[in-house]
């Protein structure tokens, strides 16, 4: 299996089918982070409401969940706890992100998908 790798601030990234679910209303956003992590070799699922954050977690079986902190129904907090409250999901992490540092984030999406 072939496998891509990365360079980043340091961070020497392998591919390896690694899956990205995001929970954010803004489509500007989740378009952004999936032109640039698709590009990577990751694969990316959406969601634009964070009710359903188990279904989904159990659905896509992520690598990593990037969560709106203002997204609608429940928002990004509650929806991140009430994910950890479940020892299906207490091991994937959830990095809880605003829309106006969504570029500093990819440095710790990264970081968080190498180890």
């Amino acid at each position: 299996m072939f496998h891509k790798a990365y360079r980043f601030n340091n961070f020497e990234i392998r591919m390896n089918n690694k899956t990205i679910l995001i929970f954010d209303d803004d489509q500007n956003v989740q378009e952004i982070f999936s032109i640039v992590l698709e590009d990577m070799g990751y694969t990316i699922k959406c969601s634009t409401t964070s009710h359903d954050v188990l279904e989904k977690a159990s659905r896509y079986k992520p690598d990593l969940i990037l969560m709106d902190n203002w997204i609608p129904e429940i928002g990004g907090v509650a929806a991140t706890k009430l994910l950890k409250g479940h020892s299906e999901f207490r091991s994937i992490p959830v990095i809880v992100s605003l829309e106006k540092y969504c570029w500093r984030l990819v440095d710790r999406i990264l970081f968080c998908l190498s180890i």
